[in-house]
Order: structure tokens, then sequence, then C-alpha cells
């Protein structure tokens, strides 16, 4: 999954791979009114609780390897 998956899965996105045709079965990933009206049930809450568990696992990996900052990472391999 690429960084953007995980917040559209949040929303409700089953991973159909059918984005590119305006025919989400969520209706996460369409322009269609309808579709998003009777379908989509996505709410803010879930994609920021999402990127809050993301940002409390990066810090207690962190911490469990003895760094502070993200940018002490940089190069590490361990």
């Amino acid at each position: 999954f690429g960084f953007g998956t995980g917040p559209m899965v949040a929303l409700g996105c089953k991973y159909l791979r059918i984005c590119h045709l305006n025919n989400c079965a969520t209706g996460v990933a369409t322009q269609d009114d309808k579709l998003r009206k009777n379908h989509y049930h996505g709410l803010p809450f879930k994609v920021t609780n999402y990127f809050e568990f993301i940002a409390r696992e990066t810090r207690e990996l962190m911490a469990q390897l003895g760094v502070t900052r993200l940018v002490d990472l940089i190069g590490r391999t361990d």
C-alpha cells in the first residue's frame, strides 16, 4: 500500500481498484453524488484516529530504538 491507501481504507475503501472508473462501490473515490450519498459513510474522525495511531506507533518504535527525532533515523539500518 502507498501512504494514501491507509486513510482511504479508514474511510471505507474496499480496495476494489476501480477508482479511475468513477464507479466506486463505497463512494469514497467518486464524484458521482448519487454514489456518494447512497454508499459513502466515512467520517473525518476515522482518518484522525488512523494518523494518531501511526504517530503513536512510530513514537513507540522510536523509543525502543532510543531515538527522539525522526531525522535521527536517516541512514540507520537496524
